[in-house]
């Protein structure tokens, strides 16, 4: 049970890191273009 809650956690962690780093990317050519 705790592997099951460490894969849930893991990925919930991964996904805010990949949704961060998207996020970052997506605002940046906007302030580059202005």
């Amino acid at each position: 049970m705790s592997a099951y809650w460490n894969d849930v956690f893991g990925g919930a962690k991964s996904l805010a890191i990949g949704l961060s780093i998207t996020a970052r990317e997506f605002f940046k050519p906007v302030i580059t273009m202005q």
